[in-house]
């Protein structure tokens, strides 16, 4: 997975940057005093580009409006998709794959809790809860979230990424303090909990596939061809031009796949994947001012 929902953050928070150099930015002394705690947020293009807390907040609230209510063709990421007993349904997806992504949903997530948008938090994390939570005992990620759905919340994964649960359990405690916990998967500060708790202490479960993400499903098989996207389309209108076919995936036999903590506490660094086979760690994954709030 790249980073590729990260320029959701940036545009939809950074875009007032008028991209002149800052001045030293005051920083908090680490103290638990931040705004977490007092509900007072800093606007750094106020206090450091001189912009008019109105200008800068509605510049930040055209961002918004464009990618969760813009045209949706063109320009927006987030679409509603009916609701269930719980509430709306909606999720972010992934333009250049045509999929849904923790990443994106967990960041889509953040983005609504920083600017006060409960419904589209709620019909996100919905979706996830739904979708995405891995609940099939058999499966050893499961308790986690399948890094990437369909949009038609089909799996095209049963496994799970951990910069997705970082930003899930960031986005819940921040929604915890900003609105306060509700009922069932709306009690954000034990949802969090649950996904913190997952994070260091799953248990190591060792199956082999193919894993389902519901105990009900079918078992995932992934296709021999690759699912249409953007990324793809040209190749793909290449080979039908030719007679031909986009590469075929070559079957692997199955492998046994041992899950455990998402992370290593040997070198203190959050794995790259929760399969203990897969070695390293992703630098985008390192998010050491969650990690201070996770520790308070």
């Amino acid at each position: 997975m790249s980073g590729r929902f990260r320029g959701v953050i940036a545009v939809a928070l950074l875009l007032a940057v008028q991209g002149r150099a800052t001045a030293a930015i005051e920083h908090f002394p680490g103290d638990g005093a931040g705004a977490y705690a007092t509900g007072r947020a800093r606007d750094l293009f106020v206090e450091q580009l001189g912009k008019r807390p109105g200008d800068s907040r509605a510049k930040i609230d055209r961002v918004f409006a464009q990618l969760f209510h813009g045209d949706g063709q063109e320009q927006r990421l987030y679409f509603e998709t009916g609701a269930n007993a719980n509430g709306p349904l909606a999720y972010i997806t992934d333009w250049a794959n045509n999929d849904a992504r923790t990443e994106g949903m967990s960041y889509g997530m953040m983005i609504a809790v920083q600017l006060g948008h409960k419904r589209e938090f709620d019909a996100l994390w919905n979706w996830s809860k739904t979708y995405m939570q891995i609940t099939d005992p058999a499966n050893p990620s499961v308790g986690y979230f399948a890094w990437s759905m369909g949009t038609d919340g089909s799996p095209r994964s049963t496994g799970a990424a951990p910069d997705g649960e970082e930003y899930y359990a960031m986005a819940l405690y921040f929604a915890a303090n900003r609105w306060g916990n509700g009922t069932g998967i709306y009690d954000y500060r034990a949802e969090a909990d649950r996904i913190l708790r997952g994070m260091r202490h799953h248990p190591l479960l060792t199956a082999t596939p193919p894993f389902r993400i519901h105990p009900d499903d079918p078992p995932f098989v992934e296709p021999a061809q690759p699912w249409p996207s953007p990324n793809n389309r040209r190749e793909a209108a290449e080979a039908a031009a030719a007679g031909t076919q986009l590469p075929v995936r070559v079957a692997r036999p199955p492998r046994a796949v041992k899950v455990g903590p998402m992370v290593d506490e040997a070198s203190a660094m959050v794995r790259f994947v929760a399969e203990t086979n897969v070695g390293g760690t992703d630098a985008s994954y390192h998010l050491p001012a969650f990690y201070e709030l996770w520790a308070r």
